[in-house]
């Protein structure tokens, strides 16, 4: 028998932070008709960022994840900033 290095997908950790930026990515989006996307937006581009960070340093799982939060919380928060400035000019009109 041979001595093999085999690694288990167990071994490997999901980054929580990566999932965690994913959906409030997704939430930022939703809750922009509302006006609460920026908020949610910011702190799902915060969550991103340090998810990032950390897949990058360490043997985890979730860049992808951290990349896909990121654009999304950056949408969100672009869609709050036209709906508020949509809803302003109909108000002024």
């Amino acid at each position: 028998m041979s001595n093999l290095d085999v690694s288990y997908d167990s071994e490997i950790k999901n980054n929580k932070k990566c999932m965690a930026a994913l959906i409030l990515g997704i939430f930022s989006m939703i809750t922009s008709l509302f006006g609460l996307g920026v908020i949610v937006g910011i702190i799902g581009l915060i969550f991103g960022l340090l998810g990032l960070k950390d897949v990058n340093q360490s043997n985890q799982i979730g860049k992808g994840k951290a990349i896909a939060g990121i654009i999304c919380s950056l949408i969100g928060i672009l869609l709050t900033v036209m709906f508020s400035i949509m809803v302003g000019n109909a108000l002024v009109n």
